[in-house]
């Protein structure tokens, strides 16, 4: 029996040092969620929004950009939408004073669809038994995962992959991401379908931008911004679903919220809606910087008056 323990650990631990990092197994991506959705309490900085939010902001590279040492975590979800239900998810995240809340705002997270939040939702129902052996085994199962065989050969014989789509579950929420090859259309041909009989709610922006109002009340930032992704996917979004930027971003202001333009130039999409990982880097160094101008004129302002 001890010689059979000390068999299985000494296997583990060469397994652990040699094998390469596992390439999205069940129990890495399960760890990732799970982690996310129940495990990062009491957070200052909150990114918050859809999937061009969870692989297009990395906490690390913002905070340290930032230039402070913040408790940081992205709570994108795949199509999440800003519903009473994400909105109530986000405030049970965040510290209980002076908290910012970073949003990307796509038109689709005011749609019925995205406003279902049904990946949110699911992760949301994960059985107790399921949480805790996550949180207790969870690092230590995902490296003991089943490996496709071809992926362990790739890695030792130094094989080029031609074509995959990489993930890499980072720390903190952010998906690392890129394709190969990549494919700039793929995005733009489903998203011309995605506002069909879905077009942008108009009551669940006024329930978002009276939840805006209520934390500019309590003292906490609401900063938001319409996340880079290409012009091609920006048409479509502005001639399909209905959201009227201009008109959204005034209320938005008039309800305490900070608005930041960015553009979709100089930013690399592999898809046509999302980042690259390393433009994602980019990008969220870049939004470090304007998050950081626009807060300190918001003190200097309200000083004033």
């Amino acid at each position: 029996m001890i010689y059979s323990t000390l068999l299985v650990v000494v296997l583990y631990t060469i397994a652990y040092f040699s094998l390469p990092r596992p390439f999205q197994n069940k129990v890495q991506v399960t760890h990732f969620w799970t982690k996310k959705t129940f495990f990062a309490d009491d957070i200052k900085i909150l990114f918050c929004g859809d999937s061009r939010i969870y692989r297009g902001i990395n906490p690390i590279a913002f905070s340290e950009q930032y230039g402070a040492e913040f408790n940081v975590y992205n709570f994108g979800y795949s199509s999440a939408g800003f519903s009473n239900e994400y909105l109530t998810f986000l405030n049970s995240k965040a510290t209980k004073e002076n908290s910012i809340f970073i949003l990307g705002i796509t038109p689709h997270s005011f749609t019925p669809d995205g406003l279902k939040n049904e990946d949110l939702l699911a992760y949301l129902k994960t059985p107790k038994t399921e949480i805790y052996q996550d949180k207790y085994f969870g690092s230590i199962l995902e490296k003991i995962d089943p490996y496709q065989i071809k992926e362990v050969i790739n890695y030792y014989a130094g094989n080029e992959v031609k074509e995959r789509y990489f993930q890499f579950y980072e720390p903190y929420g952010w998906i690392k991401s890129y394709r190969i090859p990549e494919n700039k259309e793929l995005a733009v041909k489903s998203y011309l379908k995605v506002f069909k009989n879905n077009r942008v709610d108009s009551d669940a922006i006024k329930i978002f931008l009276q939840w805006v109002y209520q934390h500019h009340k309590a003292g906490n930032a609401i900063v938001a911004f319409r996340p880079p992704s290409s012009s091609a996917i920006e048409a479509i979004e502005d001639s399909l679903s209905g959201m009227k930027y201009s008109e959204f971003i005034s209320k938005f202001e008039q309800a305490g919220g900070i608005w930041l333009n960015f553009t979709s130039e100089g930013y690399h999409s592999y898809d046509g809606s999302h980042l690259h990982y390393e433009s994602a880097i980019q990008f969220s160094k870049n939004l470090a910087d304007s998050v950081k101008i626009r807060l300190s004129l918001e003190l200097i302002f309200n000083s004033l008056h």
